[in-house]
């Protein structure tokens, strides 16, 4: 999934956000139609798979949004660990 959100940075990163939804979505169908699937940590500790697109959407926006922050506070930064997991 990072070389997807790598591939659609640069758009990303310049989009009004109708057509950031519409990169997250591209991403989403991509996966998808390679059997892939998007996971979250649940409340219990355990991984889910997420099946609702609007918020497999919002995981992945949520990727653009943490590397696009990473890239802002520089190398010598840790930023916070995020859970998402994909197979």
């Amino acid at each position: 999934m990072l070389l997807l959100i790598h591939t659609y940075l640069g758009e990303y990163t310049t989009a009004a956000k109708l057509r950031k939804t519409r990169c997250a979505s591209t991403i989403v169908m991509m996966i998808k139609s390679h059997y892939g699937r998007l996971f979250r940590l649940s409340e219990d500790g355990w991984w889910e798979e997420v099946i609702d697109d609007h918020i497999c959407r919002e995981k992945v926006s949520m990727a653009f949004r943490t590397i696009l922050s990473t890239n802002k506070k520089g190398a010598s930064q840790n930023p916070k660990p995020r859970y998402l997991a994909l197979e």
